[in-house]
């Protein structure tokens, strides 16, 4: 599998990401495409709603059980299925996945953040896998690592490096920075 292009979207509502999402779409066709997304925000609107408190070190979240119930919750079941409803009305083959799934992420934990890690190696045959059969992944920022289940840093920071390193991939695209977007080849 080569030419793969991994993409990274943030996690702001799919009417948000609706462009974005037409242009996925297009490249999908012509060429294998990993989606990574993000949520950070979208956990944070949660995580209010639900009165539970957060706790920020050097502008990150430190991830506690309560925060991490929450972001699992919106991340796989929220943000990523409305990614790949999305993908799939525009006529892409969509799955959903995280990084759980399968054991696709290993993940190690960053001390003083709690329960959020970064990725140390991937499952490239899962991956690959969804690809051949002609589908797009859309994964999740979630892991395991020797502990147990842990978020990914950075909204998908890390997570988006090692699956584009893996795969020997085209250079990935960040969408939710005002202004950033790198046109496909």
């Amino acid at each position: 599998m080569s030419d793969i292009l991994v993409v990274k979207l943030g996690g702001s509502t799919i009417a948000d990401q609706a462009q974005v999402l037409g242009e996925v779409a297009v490249v999908a066709r012509r060429r294998p495409v990993v989606l990574v997304h993000g949520g950070g925000r979208r956990i944070t609107e949660w995580l209010e709603r639900l009165g539970v408190p957060s706790t920020f070190e050097g502008g990150l979240r430190v991830t506690d059980a309560a925060s991490l119930e929450v972001a699992a919750a919106v991340l796989r079941g929220v943000v990523n299925s409305e990614l790949v409803a999305g993908l799939r009305d525009l006529g892409v083959d969509a799955v959903g996945l995280s990084g759980v799934d399968g054991g696709l992420l290993i993940a190690e934990r960053i001390p003083a953040m709690g329960l959020v890690a970064h990725v140390v190696g991937l499952r490239r045959d899962l991956l690959d896998a969804v690809l051949v059969g002609g589908q797009v992944p859309v994964v999740a920022p979630l892991a395991r690592d020797e502990h147990g289940f842990c978020r990914l840093r950075g909204a998908g920071s890390s997570d988006r490096g090692e699956i584009k390193r893996n795969l020997d991939a085209s250079p990935w695209v960040l969408t939710r920075c005002q202004g950033v977007r790198t046109r496909w080849r």
